[in-house]
């Protein structure tokens, strides 16, 4: 049995889609986990394969390797790190953020990292349990961050906020890569990693169907869901996300939140001839 493990889930759906669905031979148990825990099970080759945000790629040392044709990246508006004010934004000294383990601490780097290099402010983040940029929150926090996946529920209803990772892609020309496809380096199932493929293709032919069943549990309707993956991500590599990639690991050791930079591993496919 192949353990996949991942902290995402929308953004996992169309890459799991003929999986979850069992319209493959029904080997894989998906675990949705914080992103730490899921570090943790890969580093340790508890979990055979998962999603990894670049900040939790960067802490490893060579026990987990990338698979080169997946990646799952906004070229523009990934909607994903979102910084919500009321009027005009002139000063920010503090923001505000609701706690969330699922996206570890990814998304407000993000935030962080677009913030002191493109708008040289360095602000105090403070966590606040439950918290939304309603009006009433507005008014008490005057700026608030919120990342994926409550951003997702609620972008659609506001306009006065800056999308932070489409910001990165305007200033840098490069995709906003979110989720890496990574493997324990003693994996050495191939044909896993055919099958998934495979799902991966019927899953952006049905994003309707993803739509339909993620709205099913959350606020907004699915053609909200629909827009955001059909029009906003993608689920292939290609060399501006690796070019990001590089970029986005050298910003994290230049901002203290690994130790080196982590060298790109990637696992070695055996070919079926």
């Amino acid at each position: 049995m192949i353990r996949f493990v991942s902290s995402f889930r929308l953004l996992s759906a169309p890459l799991l889609y003929a999986i979850e669905n069992k319209m493959t031979d029904n080997d894989v148990s998906i675990h949705y986990l914080p992103e730490e825990e899921v570090f943790n099970q890969l580093k340790e080759g508890k979990a055979d394969a998962g999603l990894l945000s670049p900040l939790a790629y960067g802490k490893s040392t060579g026990e987990i390797l990338l698979v080169r044709d997946f990646m799952i990246s906004s070229p523009k508006a990934g909607s994903n790190a979102l910084l919500f004010f009321k009027g005009n934004l002139t000063n920010i000294n503090t923001i505000h953020y609701p706690e969330n383990p699922f996206t570890g601490d990814y998304d407000r780097f993000i935030a962080e990292l677009v913030l002191k290099e493109f708008y040289e402010i360095e602000t105090a983040w403070i966590p606040v349990a439950g918290l939304t940029p309603d009006l009433s929150a507005l008014e008490k926090y005057k700026v608030i961050f919120i990342p994926h996946p409550q951003a997702f529920d609620i972008y659609s209803d506001y306009t006065n906020f800056i999308d932070l990772s489409e910001e990165w892609s305007l200033r840098t020309d490069l995709p906003m890569v979110q989720g890496l496809l990574c493997v324990h380096r003693s994996f050495h199932n191939s044909d896993f990693l055919k099958r998934l493929r495979l799902s991966r293709e019927l899953g952006l032919r049905n994003l309707m169907k993803i739509a339909k069943t993620y709205a099913a549990k959350h606020p907004r309707s699915w053609d909200i869901y629909f827009d955001l993956l059909n029009e906003n991500y993608l689920y292939y590599s290609n060399q501006s996300g690796w070019d990001a990639l590089q970029k986005l690991i050298s910003y994290l050791f230049f901002y203290a939140r690994t130790d080196y930079i982590t060298e790109l591993k990637f696992f070695e496919e055996k070919s079926s001839n």
